[in-house]
């Protein structure tokens, strides 16, 4: 969840979950007399003990556009390179952009760097000899970083992933 305070509202946005369970988080921890932006709107009942009658509030947040992330990775030819580059080098990608190896995963709002490939990358074995990686958000990605803006949260699957070995 990215959480951005304003002078006078309060943008929410998030991945998953379950609506009310949203409106009731967002609830508990916003600041009295700021507002809300956003595209879902849930009515909550404030569960506070303290009141005799239980209010209840409108709550607004936005949903994350799921936004697809294209990489393309050149390597070298050379004699040891597998038959199996193509397909172990989307793996190590895709195993990355989710954290399973220990870094960052790719979030919301994030900066997003090609160069946080070349480890996992490299990993594969010593035939592996990086050229070049770029990524972006359209076929024939050409930048070496990635701006999410705060409404995105970057989706990735080996079909966004070409391997070019020359």
């Amino acid at each position: 969840m990215i959480l951005h305070i304003c002078k006078a509202s309060l943008f929410v946005c998030v991945n998953g979950g379950a609506d009310e369970d949203i409106a009731r988080a967002i609830l508990s921890k916003k600041p009295p007399g700021c507002g809300y932006t956003g595209t879902s709107s849930v009515t909550v009942t404030d569960l506070n003990s303290g009141y005799t009658t239980e209010p209840s509030y409108t709550v607004q947040f936005a949903r994350a556009t799921p936004t697809p992330v294209y990489i393309a990775v050149n390597l070298k030819r050379g004699f040891s390179v597998p038959s199996t580059a193509t397909g172990d080098v989307q793996a190590a990608i895709i195993s990355a952009f989710n954290g399973r190896d220990g870094g960052t995963r790719a979030r919301i709002a994030s900066l997003l760097f090609a160069s946080r490939y070349y480890a996992p990358i490299a990993a594969l074995g010593s035939w592996v000899q990086i050229v070049e990686i770029t990524k972006g958000i359209a076929a024939n990605p050409a930048g070496f970083t990635l701006k999410m803006q705060a409404d995105q949260i970057p989706t990735i699957e080996a079909a966004n992933i070409t391997v070019a070995i020359a």
